[in-house]
């Protein structure tokens, strides 16, 4: 998908200096050197791979970065405007690109123009990366009400999405209806054929749960970044349904998630009743620790 997006001359340097399946993330910024997250590792890119071989900085351009946009948004600004006002533009395999630039607001309508930077969020399919925490998730009978936490970019949708494919190919009862406001989760699913799942994208999420829970009677809501109070509501009226919940947010570690209200509130209705705490420190989607609905911790993962 990289190759859709991105100028000719960058995507001969990736090809030619880095494992396109461990790219994490590509920062173009005008006047700025380009930055690859590849592989746990930060490179600065030069004009024959990265600085570790020696060589001359690739500088980002305006030309660069209004390439990536239009050709993220198939060359329709206009079409794909309420994302852009979001910050971003997603693709069809569930790759985001984040824009910076000036806000301008035009007859009641704010968008972004002038863009300044692009953050190329690549995903990935990790299998089977949930495995170590899925019995702690599903004991065979009960599908635990689960949140999934960690920074920016730690792979919390990589977890989501191993967590709905493993569902399916154990062929369990469960059907699962995904609020994908962002088109991240569904995107990355499309090439994993689960059997047991439905989706409804670029809605947000308090709409979109209603309509899942009305019209596809699901076992299980999916739904990631959580963030507004509306997106609490929703996940705690299907909690209150009688519908497993699985979710994501971001924080740090479990220290944070008590800083944050809105959980602490489910968390003390028994409504969230796993914590899953992932981190980048050995490699995306390290598994620190499992904690229950009284915040104790039941699984240490990393070592």
């Amino acid at each position: 998908m990289l190759n859709k997006i991105l100028p000719k001359k960058i995507m001969e340097l990736l090809e030619s200096n880095f494992n396109e399946n461990e790219i994490n993330e590509i920062r173009i910024r005008v006047n700025m050197p380009i930055v690859v997250f590849c592989g746990n590792k930060t490179y600065i890119m030069c004009d024959c791979g990265n600085l570790s071989s020696g060589g001359r900085e690739v500088i980002g351009t305006y030309e660069m970065v209004e390439e990536v946009v239009f050709r993220a948004s198939e060359y329709s600004i206009y079409a794909n405007n309420e994302q852009i006002k979001n910050g971003y533009i997603v693709l069809d395999d569930g790759t985001r690109v984040g824009l910076c630039g000036d806000v301008v607001g035009e007859n009641g309508v704010v968008t972004i123009r002038d863009f300044s930077s692009v953050c190329i969020r690549v995903p990935h399919n990790i299998k089977d990366c949930s495995l170590p925490i899925f019995d702690i998730i599903y004991d065979g009978v009960v599908v635990n009400n689960t949140l999934i936490v960690s920074p920016p970019g730690a792979g919390k949708t990589t977890m989501l999405k191993d967590l709905i494919y493993q569902f399916s190919i154990r062929k369990l009862k469960y059907n699962i209806f995904i609020a994908d406001e962002r088109g991240e989760i569904s995107g990355g699913i499309k090439n994993m054929y689960v059997n047991n799942c439905d989706y409804l994208c670029y809605l947000n999420k308090k709409n979109a749960i209603m309509y899942g829970l009305r019209s596809m009677s699901p076992d299980i809501v999916v739904t990631d970044e959580l963030g507004t109070e509306s997106d609490f509501e929703a996940v705690e009226y299907a909690s209150c349904c009688g519908v497993s919940v699985f979710a994501t947010i971001h924080a740090k570690d479990v220290n944070d998630i008590k800083n944050k209200k809105e959980i602490m509130l489910m968390i003390d209705k028994k409504l969230i009743e796993r914590i899953v705490v992932l981190s980048n420190r050995n490699g995306v989607g390290t598994i620190e620790s499992v904690y229950n609905n009284n915040l104790i911790s039941i699984y240490g993962g990393a070592m």
